[in-house]
């Protein structure tokens, strides 16, 4: 907000019952100079546009990394993991997400039209 003051992004956040949601936040200050020192900031739930997939921290790892357009091969490098292990975590996610390939995993994790 240094640079701008107008703060606009999309993030996951977690509701006190535990459970993750999509959520806009928005920041704006009104002093330009010292914006951290007063802002009006407001969140939105997004959960009905953009659900959140309940997916492990090593799914996530790999989701994550074929949204950066990786191949499978550098997908197991990185994460050091057996060609047919990463293959596994693959047929999980399209099975959880409905998708047959990796374009469609992609637009879904990233909420774009399919």
């Amino acid at each position: 907000m240094r640079a701008t003051p107008v703060h606009d992004d999309g993030r996951i956040m977690r509701r006190l019952d535990g459970r993750l949601f999509w959520c806009r936040v928005q920041g704006r200050s009104p002093r330009p100079d010292e914006p951290f020192a007063r802002a009006v900031w407001t969140f939105a739930d997004l959960v009905a546009e953009r659900p959140v997939l309940d997916l492990t921290r090593r799914k996530r790892e790999i989701a994550i990394r074929a949204c950066q357009g990786r191949m499978a091969k550098e997908i197991t490098r990185d994460l050091d993991l057996l060609p047919r292990t990463a293959d596994q975590y693959r047929a999980r996610l399209f099975r959880k997400t409905g998708t047959h390939n990796k374009a469609e995993l992609v637009a879904v994790l990233t909420s774009l039209p399919v």
